[in-house]
């Protein structure tokens, strides 16, 4: 999701229920603030003691450097900023591959929820504002991300010629598609994402690890987009 849902829609969730628009706006900043955050701002105190921050959000660049560093099996990068902002696992299957696979409103999603409001509740101002604008933002992802988890794994290749949008407006659809090809171009080079799809998602999969969905662009993103598609091993996908 971008910051029509994350922003926009968090507040307009939270002052539905009720919460005054001063707080409302805090927990909207934080939810956004997530797709944000770029910088590690991490302290040293004058007692030797460190305040240690991870960035939960990277610039293409950087998506490519940490897809690299996982083949030289560095996992910590996926293990403490995708899976568990991005990609909340579903916690469903066999292996732990297809458990990590992100699952629309989960049980263990659910049980995030729960927990987060339960401290929120205590901490009040201090930030637990803070923390709800966070797990909204958690909970909204395992919506627009479900089917794909935040470790580089063949469960995220899919069939580039497989994606089917369902837009009847050519403007919309041209709009989109644009999207798609600027988001691929920062991998590859145009005329291949121009006359090969196909292989414009492959090496978009391989340029980014199979990590996430960026085999398939910011689709995932846009929450009034119905579209399916195919997974290279298990089949068809619908966004409905």
């Amino acid at each position: 999701m971008q910051e029509d849902m994350h922003f926009y829609g968090t507040y307009a969730m939270a002052r539905s229920a009720g919460i005054p628009a001063d707080k409302a706006k805090i927990i909207a900043y934080a939810a956004q603030y997530v797709d944000d955050s770029t910088a590690n701002d991490s302290d040293v105190h004058n007692d030797g003691g460190m305040f240690e921050t991870v960035a939960t959000a990277h610039t293409n660049k950087e998506a490519i450097r940490n897809a690299i560093a996982y083949a030289v099996a560095d996992h910590s990068e996926q293990r403490r900023v995708w899976v568990p902002f991005h990609f909340f696992p579903g916690n469903e299957g066999e292996s732990l591959s297809e458990r990590l696979l992100c699952r629309k409103d989960g049980a263990l999603a659910q049980e995030m929820v729960r927990n987060h409001i339960e401290h929120a509740v205590v901490a009040k101002d201090e930030y637990g504002l803070a923390l709800l604008g966070i797990m909204a933002h958690v909970y909204a992802d395992t919506f627009a991300h479900y089917g794909f988890s935040g470790v580089s794994s063949s469960w995220n290749k899919v069939e580039g010629e497989s994606f089917e949008l369902e837009v009847k407006d050519p403007k919309v659809k041209a709009y989109i598609m644009g999207k798609f090809t600027g988001f691929m171009s920062k991998y590859l080079p145009r005329f291949i994402i121009k006359n090969y799809r196909n292989i414009a998602s492959e090496g978009a999969s391989v340029a980014t690890g199979a990590l996430g969905h960026g085999s398939v662009g910011t689709y995932p993103d846009r929450p009034f987009l119905k579209w399916r598609f195919t997974y290279k091993d298990i089949g068809k996908r619908d966004s409905a």
